[in-house]
C-alpha cells in the first residue's frame, strides 16, 4: 500500500470518495436496470398479455351475444325486434372485428400466430354460416334456419375454443412474466444489498486505512512540536518518508529541529564568544586608555619642551640681535682702520662666543624637536592601534547585530515561546548599535587626531629642517667670527677685506634673525598643536571609558542570553 501512503491527502480522500461513488453508481445502475426491466415487463404484460385477454374475452362475449341474437331472430316474428337484434348483431360483429384487429397488432409469438390463423379460418366458415342463416331468417324459414344453426354450431364452439385457448395462453404467459418479475426483484434486492454491504466494508476498510495513514504521523508531529515548544530539542525524528503533506510536514519538522539545534548551539557559542570578546574589548579599552594617558603625558611634555625651546629661541634671537649690533659696530669701526682693531678683536671674540652659544642652543632645539617628532610618531602609532581596536569593536558590534537579527528571526519562528528571546535579541541589537555608534565617534576622533598628528609631524619636520639650517648658519657665523678674529689680528694688512667681511656678516646675521623668528613662530604653533593633541587625547580617554562600560554591559547581556539559551536541550 505504499502507493496509497505516498498520495497527497486530497488524493487519498478522492480515492475513498471514488470508491463510494463507484459503489453508489453500481447500486444505482442495478436498481435502474431492474426497475427499467420490470417496467418493460409490466408494459409488455399489460399491452401484450392483459389487453389481449380483455379483447379475447370481449370477443367471446360478443360471439355468444350474437349467438343469442341469432336464436332470438329465429324465434321472433316481430319485425322491429328482428331489426333491433340485427342492429345489435352488426354492432357486436364490428366490435368483434375491432378486438381481433387490436389483438393482431400486439407482439404475437408462434403459438398465438398459429391459433390466430385457425381462428380466422373458423371465423370465415362461421361468417358463411351466419350469412346463410340471416338469409333464411329474412325469407321466413326460421325452422330451417334453426336446423342449419344447430348443424353448424360446432363452428361457433370451435371459434370460442380458439378464443379461450389464446386467452388462457396469454393469462398463463402473464403469470410467468409476473413470476419472473418477482425473481428479478429478488435478484435486484440481493445484488443491491450485497453491493451495499461490500461498499460499506470496503469504504470502512479504506477509510480506516487512510485515517490511520493520516492520524498516526500527525500525532507524532504534534507530540514532537509540544516537546520542541517546551525547549526539548532531543526529540526523535518522525519516521515518515511518505511523499504526502504529512510526510513533507514530518521531514520539515525534522529539518527544523536539526536547524534549531544548530542555531541554539551557535547562539550559545556566540554568547560565549561575545562574553569573551567583551572581556577582551574591556581589557583592550583599558590598555588603550592607558596608552592614551601616556600619549597625553607625552603631549604635555612635548608642549613643555616646545615652550622651553621657544624660550631658548628667544634667548638665541636676543643673542643674534646683539651679534648683529656688534657686527654693525665692527662695520663702522672697520672704516676707521687699525685704531679700532683691538676693539674689533674683542667684539669678534664676543661674537664668536655668542655664535657658539647660539649653535649650542640650536642643537638643543634640534634635539628637543627630534624628541617631539619621536613622541608625535609614537602618538601616531598609538592612534593607529586605537583605530585597529575600534575596527575590532566595530566588527564585533556588526557580528552582534547580525546575531541579534538571526535571534529575532528565530524568536519570531518560535512564536509565543520566543518572546523573551526576542526581547533579549532586541536589547543586544540596541547595545550593538550603541557600540557601533561609539566606535564610529571614536573612529572620527582618531582620524582627526591622525590628521593633527600628521600636521604636527610635518610642522616638526619643517622645524627640524629650519633648525638644521639655523645651526649651519650659526656654525658658519662662528666660523666667520673665527675668521674675523684672524682678520682683526691682521686688520692692518687688509682693512678693505674686513669691511667686506663685516658687510657679509651683517647680511648673514639678518638672515639668522629672520630664520630665528620663523623658528619661534613654528615653535609656538607646535606648542598649540601639542595642547590640542592633549585635549583630543583626553576626549579619546573618555570615549574609551564609555566603550569599556558598553563592553561590560554587553558581557552582561551575553550572560543573560546564555541563560535564555540554556532552556533548550540539545
Amino acid at each position: 500500500m505504499n502507493w496509497l501512503k505516498n498520495l497527497k491527502i486530497i488524493q487519498k480522500l478522492l480515492v475513498l470518495i471514488s470508491l463510494c461513488v463507484v459503489f453508489i453508481g453500481l447500486v444505482g445502475f442495478v436498481g435502474y436496470y431492474f426497475t427499467k426491466k420490470t417496467a418493460s415487463d409490466m408494459s409488455s404484460l399489460y399491452n401484450n398479455r392483459l389487453l389481449p385477454v380483455v379483447w379475447l374475452n370481449d370477443c367471446r362475449t360478443h360471439i355468444r351475444a350474437n349467438e343469442t341474437n341469432m336464436l332470438a331472430l329465429m324465434l321472433t316474428k316481430d319485425k322491429s325486434k328482428q331489426k333491433k337484434y340485427l342492429e345489435d348483431l352488426k354492432i357486436r360483429a364490428d366490435k368483434f372485428n375491432k378486438d381481433v384487429e387490436n389483438y393482431e397488432k400486439t407482439k404475437l409469438d408462434p403459438y398465438e400466430k398459429e391459433q390466430l390463423i385457425a381462428l380466422k379460418e373458423g371465423l370465415a366458415q362461421y361468417r358463411t354460416v351466419r350469412t346463410a342463416l340471416l338469409e333464411m331468417i329474412k325469407n321466413g324459414q326460421s325452422e330451417k334456419a334453426y336446423i342449419y344453426f344447430s348443424t353448424n354450431k360446432a363452428l361457433l364452439d370451435d371459434t370460442n375454443v380458439h378464443l379461450r385457448n389464446i386467452a388462457d395462453y396469454n393469462q398463463e404467459t402473464a403469470n410467468k412474466v409476473h413470476i419472473q418479475a418477482e425473481k428479478d426483484a429478488n435478484t435486484a434486492t440481493t445484488i443491491i444489498i450485497s453491493v451495499i454491504i461490500l461498499a460499506v466494508l470496503v469504504a470502512v476498510s479504506i477509510g480506516l486505512l487512510i485515517a490511520n495513514l493520516i492520524a498516526k504521523p500527525v500525532e507524532q508531529v504534534v507530540a514532537n512540536l509540544k516537546e520542541v515548544a517546551e525547549g526539548n530539542l532531543k526529540v526523535k525524528n518522525v519516521d515518515n518518508n511518505a511523499k504526502d503533506e504529512i510526510g513533507v510536514l514530518a521531514q520539515a519538522l525534522n529539518a527544523t529541529v536539526a536547524t534549531l539545534k544548530g542555531l541554539v548551539g551557535a547562539v550559545a557559542q556566540s554568547a560565549e564568544d561575545i562574553s569573551a570578546n567583551s572581556e577582551e574589548m574591556s581589557a583592550s579599552s583599558e590598555q588603550t586608555a592607558q596608552g592614551a594617558q601616556q600619549t597625553a603625558n607625552s603631549t604635555t611634555q612635548l608642549a613643555q619642551g616646545t615652550q622651553e625651546m621657544a624660550n631658548n629661541i628667544n634667548l638665541s634671537l636676543e643673542n643674534v640681535n646683539k651679534m648683529t649690533h656688534a657686527i654693525q659696530q665692527i662695520t663702522q669701526n672697520a672704516n676707521e682702520g687699525a685704531k679700532a682693531t683691538e676693539e674689533a678683536k674683542k667684539s669678534s671674540t664676543q661674537g664668536s662666543k655668542n655664535a657658539k652659544l647660539a649653535a649650542d642652543k640650536m642643537l638643543e632645539i634640534k634635539s628637543a624637536t627630534g624628541n617631539i617628532a619621536n613622541d608625535i610618531g609614537d602618538l601616531k602609532k598609538l592612534s593607529e592601534n586605537i583605530g585597529e581596536i575600534t575596527e575590532l569593536i566595530k566588527g564585533i558590534a556588526g557580528q552582534t547585530n547580525l546575531l541579534a537579527l538571526n535571534a529575532a528571526i528565530e524568536a519570531a519562528r518560535a512564536g509565543e515561546h520566543g518572546k523573551g528571546f526576542a526581547v533579549v535579541a532586541e536589547e543586544v541589537k540596541k547595545l550593538a548599535g550603541q557600540a557601533g555608534g561609539a566606535t564610529a565617534n571614536i573612529t572620527g576622533m582618531i582620524k582627526e587626531i591622525q590628521t593633527k598628528v600628521g600636521q604636527s609631524v610635518a610642522a616638526t619636520e619643517s622645524a627640524v629642517v629650519k633648525i638644521e639650517e639655523g645651526v649651519k648658519i650659526v656654525q658658519e657665523t662662528g666660523e666667520i667670527l673665527e675668521q674675523l678674529n684672524h682678520v682683526s689680528e691682521n686688520v692692518n694688512l687688509s682693512a678693505v677685506t674686513i669691511a667686506k667681511d663685516s658687510q657679509i656678516l651683517s647680511t648673514n646675521a639678518d638672515n639668522v634673525v629672520r630664520m630665528m623668528e620663523n623658528i619661534s613662530a613654528i615653535t609656538e604653533e607646535t606648542a598649540a598643536s601639542a595642547e590640542e593633541i592633549s585635549s583630543i587625547t583626553e576626549e579619546q580617554t573618555a570615549s574609551l571609558e564609555e566603550i569599556s562600560a558598553s563592553a561590560q554591559t554587553l558581557a552582561s547581556v551575553a550572560e543573560t542570553l546564555t541563560k535564555q539559551v540554556s532552556v533548550f536541550k540539545i
